[in-house]
Formats: C-alpha cells, sequence, structure tokens
C-alpha cells in the first residue's frame, strides 16, 4: 500500500511496531519526503493516542485510513486452542484495529454537504473470506484467526452506519491469497498485484459501498 500511494503522487504516514524490522520501509523513507513513519504498536493504547495527537498537532487530514494489522494465531487443532490464543487474536485483529480508528477518526476528511453518493474519506479494514460464515464452502478450523475477522467485519459494519452522516465510506476488504510472511511464498497473487486490485476496488467505492465485505477482486462477499 505504502508503495502504491507513493507511486500515485500521495502525502503517506505508515505505522509499524519497528521501523528496524523492515529494512523496505527503511529505505522508502530515506528516498522520498512524502513518506512519514511512526513507530506504533496498536496493542498499546498510548501508541494509539500518541498518533492521533500527532495528527492533531500538524492539522493533518486523511482521506483514506487502511487498517492492514493481523496476527494468524496459534495453528493447532480446536483441543489446543487457548484462551491466551484467542485473547491475543482479537486484541490485534479486533481492538488494535478499532482503536486506531477512533483515534484518526477526528482527522478524517468529513463533509454533510456535496454529492451525498462521494465518500469524503474511506476506512479500509483488510479481512479474509475465512471470516465468510455465510460461505458454503466453510472448512472449519483457524479458530481465532476465524472468530477475530468476523468480530472486524462487525465493527466495519457498524461503522459504516455510525459514520454515513459524515459520508465515510467504511469497508471490510479480503486481499486475496498473498505472498506474504503470512500467506506464504506459494500464495496465488504477489503483494503489489493484490494492492493494485483492492485500490481499484476502493477507488470505486461509493456511499452506497459502505458497510460492504469485498473481494479484492471487487466481488461481494457473505458476512
Amino acid at each position: 500500500f505504502v508503495k502504491f500511494f507513493l507511486n500515485a503522487g500521495a502525502q503517506v504516514i505508515a505505522t509499524l511496531r519497528s521501523l528496524e524490522s523492515s529494512s523496505a520501509l527503511k529505505s522508502l523513507k530515506e528516498s522520498t519526503p512524502l513518506l512519514s513513519v511512526i513507530e506504533m504498536d496498536t496493542t498499546q493504547q498510548q501508541d494509539v493516542v500518541a498518533l492521533g495527537n500527532w495528527l492533531k498537532e500538524r492539522d493533518i487530514t486523511i482521506d483514506i485510513l487502511v487498517n492492514n494489522v493481523g496476527v494468524y494465531g496459534a495453528r493447532v487443532p480446536f483441543e489446543e486452542v487457548t484462551a491466551g490464543t484467542m485473547l491475543e487474536t482479537f486484541n490485534v485483529n479486533v481492538v488494535g484495529t478499532m482503536l486506531v480508528t477512533q483515534a484518526v477518526l477526528p482527522s478524517l476528511r468529513q463533509s454533510a454537504g456535496g454529492d451525498i453518493n462521494k465518500p469524503a474519506s474511506i476506512i479500509v479494514n483488510l479481512s479474509t473470506c475465512l471470516a465468510t460464515i455465510g460461505d458454503d464452502a466453510h472448512r472449519g478450523g483457524k479458530y481465532a484467526y476465524r472468530a477475530s475477522k468476523c468480530g472486524l467485519n462487525a465493527i466495519t459494519k457498524s461503522l459504516s452506519v455510525d459514520l454515513r452522516d459524515r459520508r465515510i465510506c467504511t469497508v471490510a476488504l479480503h486481499p486475496g491469497w498473498v505472498q506474504t510472511d503470512m500467506g506464504g511464498p506459494t500464495a496465488d497473487l504477489s503483494a503489489d498485484s493484490s494492492v493494485e486490485q483492492m485500490m481499484s476496488v476502493v477507488n470505486a467505492l461509493t456511499m452506497g459501498s459502505s458497510g460492504a465485505f469485498l473481494s479484492y477482486d471487487g466481488s461481494v462477499l457473505p458476512y
């Protein structure tokens, strides 16, 4: 996402737990003034509050918020799932995303006038097709990850209702099976291909799309 937005000439604010853990982001930061990088742990409320204050102090207006944080949780059978695994996964995938959105909300572009179908700003919550309960292909397992992403989808849907009057469009977006640390090297999509297709979807969003659960190719997924 960072490279995509920078290539489009946008000002980008990226967050991560430690800049030293990402040589690619560190290199990008050194190569362009369009990128600001903030070290933040989304599970630490003081870090998230500091982000919100940083935005307010600089009077920054956000057009698109991409919540792209996530952990998979322990890959174990049902009998070995622990409360710790469930809570840790929920803390990152659900609570962390909610807190970041709370902190950034005052800085998101908002409008009660103009074209009522055009979003003033957009919140994109990265979800997964594995969170689909209504899918006949649901194969069980992955308890912590699936349950947490269902929780994220519920927050996305609620936000779409609560923020509609401010013309903030909120969607849950499945990125596909992507060649990342989580998806592995044999996944179907490169990160660049996934982002390009997701951004085609994001750029076509209207207020009528708010609350939708969408795939990277634009298809609608059942909750």
